[in-house]
C-alpha cells in the first residue's frame, strides 16, 4: 500500500482505482488516513477512495470525516453506491448533505433519478437533474432527453449521438417534435436539429438521404442536401465533382464545385482558376449574392448572401496568383446580374492584402478600361486607410470619372482634415475647372 502514497508516481489514479476494487474496509480506512496526511490537498484518488468505502461500510466512511472539508465528500460517494438509503439519511442530515448526494445520484443513477425526482426535496433537485447531465445515457437516450427538455436542462450532445446512433429514425421525429424546446437548451449556436443532422450526415448518410428525399422543398431540404453533398466532398471527391457537374440550379452548381476546388486547391491549385471562371460564366453574381434567374421572355433578380465556398476560393487564388485571374475578367460594364463585376471583386481582394502589388500591376495596364477600373480599387482602400495623399494622386492618373473621383476625395478629406486638403490643393496638378469645383467644396467645409 505504501507504494501508492506518492502522487508522482505515473499513473498513480489508475493503479489506486484497481487497489480499491478488492481492499477491505480496514485496508480503505488505513489507506485513507496515510493518503490524507501525505497528500494536502482534495484530489480524485480520495473520491475514488469513498466510493469504495461508503460501498462497503458508509456509516464508518461518513464518521471518518465528519466535521471536516472531505465531508461532503463522503456523502456524495455514498449517493453514487446508494440512491434510496443515502437520500434518506441526507434529508435527516441537514440541506447541504441532500444536494451533495442528489448530485452524486444523478452522476450515476440517471434512471433512479427520472423515476423518483418528486422524492427529492425541491432545494435538491436542481443537483440531481444537473448530475444526469454528466451521463451519457446509452440504454435510454430518449427518456434522458425528454427528461433534460422537461427540466429546463441543457441537451447532452453525447446522448443525443447515441440516441442517432440507436435510431435515426426515432431520433430525427423527435428533433421534429422538440427542436423548438431542445434549442433553447441546448449550449452550441447551430442548435441541436442542426447538430443531429450534421451527425447524421457524417454516420449514416444513407438515412438522411432518406429523409432529404421525403422533405418537402425549402431550407430543410436544402441543409440536408449541403450537408450529404460536403460529406460526399470528403468521402469521394470525384463523385462529388461529378454530382456539382450534373447541378442545374446555377447557385447551387456554383456553392457544389467551389466546395470540390477547395478540397482539391492544395494538391491542385490548377484546377481552382478553372473552376472559378467556370463558377462566373454559370452565376455571374455568386461573389455578391445578386442572383437573376433567367426564363423565355423575362429575368427574376434576387438578392441574398454571396455563394457560400466562392469567396474561400477567391481568398485563396488571390493569394497565389491575382494578376492571372484579373487577366479573365472584363473590367468594365456590370454584372449581367445586376451586381458588382467580378473584376472589381478580385481587385479589391487583392488591395486589401497587396495593395502595393495591385498598384504595380495596374502601372503596367496600357488599357484604359483595365486602369481605371482597377485604379478605383486602389483609390478605395487609400481613402480608408486615410492616405489621401495617395489616394488623390491615383485619382488624378483616372482617363475616366477623375473629376467625380476628386470630388468625393476631396469631400471625405476635408471632413476630417481641412487645413491638409486645402494645402493640397494649392499645388495640385488639376484643371482650372477642376480646382474651382473643389475650391468650392472646401468653402461648404470651411463655412461649417
Amino acid at each position: 500500500m505504501e507504494d501508492l502514497l506518492d502522487p508522482s508516481i505515473p499513473d498513480i489514479y489508475e493503479r489506486i482505482a484497481l487497489w480499491t476494487v478488492d481492499a477491505s474496509e480496514a485496508d480503505l480506512a488505513a489507506f485513507f488516513s496515510a493518503y490524507n496526511k501525505a497528500n494536502k490537498d482534495p484530489s480524485g484518488e480520495k473520491d475514488l477512495i469513498f466510493i469504495n468505502w461508503t460501498r462497503t461500510n458508509p456509516a464508518a466512511a461518513l464518521a471518518a470525516v465528519a466535521g471536516t472539508n472531505m465531508e461532503i465528500t463522503s456523502w456524495w460517494a455514498w449517493g453514487v453506491n446508494d440512491p434510496e438509503a443515502s437520500l434518506a439519511a441526507a434529508i435527516k442530515a441537514g440541506p447541504k448533505f441532500v444536494s451533495m448526494v442528489a448530485w452524486g445520484i444523478g452522476q450515476s443513477n440517471p434512471q433512479w433519478v427520472r423515476d423518483h425526482l418528486e422524492e427529492f426535496p425541491e432545494i435538491a433537485r436542481g443537483n440531481a437533474v444537473s448530475g444526469i447531465s454528466q451521463w451519457q445515457d446509452g440504454q435510454d437516450p430518449q427518456g434522458a432527453l425528454d427528461f433534460a427538455i422537461k427540466n429546463g436542462q441543457m441537451i447532452d450532445e453525447r446522448t443525443l449521438r447515441i440516441f442517432l446512433n440507436k435510431d435515426p429514425w426515432a431520433a430525427y421525429e423527435w428533433m421534429q417534435k422538440n427542436g423548438a424546446r431542445a434549442s433553447r437548451y441546448y449550449g452550441n449556436q447551430d442548435g441541436s436539429m442542426d447538430l443531429l443532422l450534421k451527425n447524421m450526415a457524417t454516420s449514416q448518410p444513407e438515412v438522411l438521404q432518406r429523409i432529404a428525399d421525403q422533405t418537402p422543398p425549402g431550407d430543410a431540404k436544402r441543409k440536408m442536401n449541403r450537408l450529404l453533398f460536403d460529406q460526399l466532398v470528403k468521402t469521394d471527391p470525384d463523385a462529388a465533382l461529378a454530382q456539382a457537374n450534373a447541378t442545374k440550379g446555377p447557385r447551387i452548381a456554383a456553392e457544389r464545385l467551389a466546395a470540390v476546388s477547395l478540397s482539391k486547391i492544395a494538391a491542385d491549385p490548377e484546377q481552382g482558376f478553372a473552376t472559378l471562371n467556370r463558377i462566373l460564366e454559370l452565376c455571374p453574381g455568386a461573389l455578391t449574392g445578386q442572383i437573376t434567374t433567367r426564363g423565355p421572355n423575362s429575368s427574376i433578380g434576387s438578392s441574398s448572401d454571396p455563394v457560400q465556398g466562392v469567396s474561400d476560393l477567391l481568398n485563396v487564388l488571390v493569394a497565389k496568383d491575382p494578376a492571372r485571374l484579373l487577366e479573365a475578367q472584363p473590367p468594365g460594364g456590370s454584372d449581367p446580374s445586376g451586381g458588382q463585376p467580378a473584376f472589381s471583386i478580385i481587385a479589391d481582394t487583392w488591395a486589401r492584402s497587396d495593395l502595393s502589388g495591385l498598384a504595380a500591376w495596374t502601372n503596367q495596364q496600357n488599357d484604359p478600361k483595365v486602369h481605371d477600373a482597377a485604379a478605383f480599387n486602389i483609390i478605395s482602400q487609400y481613402q480608408n486607410q486615410e492616405d489621401y495623399a495617395s489616394a488623390t494622386q491615383w485619382a488624378m492618373s483616372l482617363e475616366t470619372n477623375r473629376s467625380n473621383s476628386l470630388n468625393n476625395l476631396v469631400q471625405n478629406w476635408a471632413s476630417r482634415d481641412l487645413p491638409s486638403c486645402q494645402q493640397w490643393l494649392t499645388t495640385a496638378d488639376v484643371t482650372p475647372e477642376e480646382r474651382q469645383t473643389l475650391g468650392k467644396v472646401l468653402e461648404s467645409y470651411q463655412s461649417r
